[in-house]
């Protein structure tokens, strides 16, 4: 059972190996990129598409399953946001201090995806880069450990899912075939 950090960095290498912790998009197998917002060129359009497609993805990947979310908190304001919406829920969170890339860490635990939580998150990250509030500077894993599978929304343009699970990467890529890059 995890319950702090380190335990979810043991499991996270056990189901995982030595994945990178910052960025899936170095990995080639077993890895799917989709885009999110599409060839959309107006702000809203583009941020409603992308929380859309987004949306639909992880609810195929994550609904009634436990998911475990890793954040690196990149500055203050993502920390102050995400503290907001945690506190108050019955799931679990620890946050520490990465040493090695001088950020603030938050580990989350969701016994069900929480999907008020996980598209807070993603909003604020698909905000980010289109300078729109609120938004945080941060990376966020959404991973289930059962599948096992790790998904990285990195900003309105896509997001990158990885599964060990052959047989579940590839129902993925068969439902959302028209979202691939």
């Amino acid at each position: 059972m995890i319950v702090n950090n380190v335990d979810f960095e043991i499991a996270f290498t056990n189901a995982f190996g030595d994945l990178n912790r910052v960025s899936l998009s170095s990995i080639h197998d077993n890895r799917l990129r989709f885009e999110l917002a599409g060839d959309l060129e107006e702000t809203q359009s583009r941020i409603r598409e992308a929380i859309e497609r987004s949306t639909d993805i992880l609810t195929y990947c994550f609904k009634n399953r436990e998911v475990l979310l890793r954040i690196l908190l990149w500055d203050d304001n993502a920390v102050e946001l995400l503290e907001k919406i945690i506190n108050g829920t019955d799931h679990q969170a620890e946050r520490t201090r990465d040493l090695e890339s001088e950020c603030d860490m938050l580990y989350v635990k969701m016994k069900k995806y929480d999907e008020f939580i996980g598209n807070y998150i993603k909003e604020l990250i698909i905000h980010h880069d289109m300078a729109i509030e609120p938004s945080a500077n941060m990376t966020c894993y959404y991973i289930n450990f059962e599948i096992p599978v790790v998904i990285n929304i990195y900003d309105d343009r896509g997001m990158d899912v990885f599964s060990a699970n052959f047989e579940f990467i590839n129902d993925l890529r068969l439902n959302f075939l028209k979202w691939i890059l």
